[in-house]
């Protein structure tokens, strides 16, 4: 309880839905909050860095086919 507050449920999972974390600090359980507020950055911040691994890949196999392309042409005339 926060002061003379009380805690509700529809509170803290709303809050949980803003972000990560601040249910449970409002539960004032602010461990547990900064751990899922981490967690979440962290599997947000892999995810981010695959996709973009992900494109760059893409990215990288077009560019050197165009230069395998553009060399055989070459050599064949």
């Amino acid at each position: 309880v926060l002061g003379c507050l009380t805690i509700t449920s529809l509170q803290s999972v709303l809050l949980s839905f803003i972000m990560p974390g601040f249910g449970q600090w409002y539960n004032e359980q602010v461990g547990k909050g900064f751990a899922f507020l981490i967690g979440f950055w962290l599997l947000v911040w892999t995810v981010i860095g695959g996709i973009a691994i992900w494109i760059w890949g893409m990215a990288d196999a077009h560019g050197t086919a165009t230069k395998i392309n553009a060399r055989l042409a070459k050599d064949e005339g």
